[in-house]
């Protein structure tokens, strides 16, 4: 005859205390990568652009917009590398023309200078 094994019916404080620390650690930050430096980082940290179904490619400051996406750092010198390199383009597989380039730049550095005045 076999010895009864207990049966553990609820769990200790510990028990508890110590699923509740493995799943809070557990959780994973989105990374994503700049399609012009190449660099991963954070997905809240890079600014996303986005390809609607018509074509057209505006900032999604929400990072929830439907559509191909692409992300680029909060730097003014990756959005310019990826212009001069064509990285948004081949990412969100569209043409940009330079007024669409001088749009998205315009509504890049809005939504830096609201980032600057919401941090201060």
């Amino acid at each position: 005859m076999q010895p009864k094994i207990p049966r553990k019916t609820a769990l200790s404080e510990m028990d508890v205390m110590v699923r509740q620390s493995t799943e809070q650690s557990a959780r994973k930050v989105s990374q994503r990568t700049c399609v012009a430096c190449r660099l991963g980082a954070e997905k809240r940290s890079l600014l996303r652009f986005v390809r609607d179904a018509q074509g057209r490619v505006s900032l999604d400051e929400s990072g929830r917009a439907p559509g191909r996406g692409a992300y680029i750092c909060a730097d003014v010198a990756c959005l310019e590398k990826a212009r001069r390199t064509r990285a948004l383009e081949r990412a969100l597989r569209v043409g940009l023309k330079d007024e669409d380039h001088a749009r998205l730049a315009s509504e890049f550095a809005d939504v830096m200078v609201r980032n600057m005045v919401e941090e201060q």
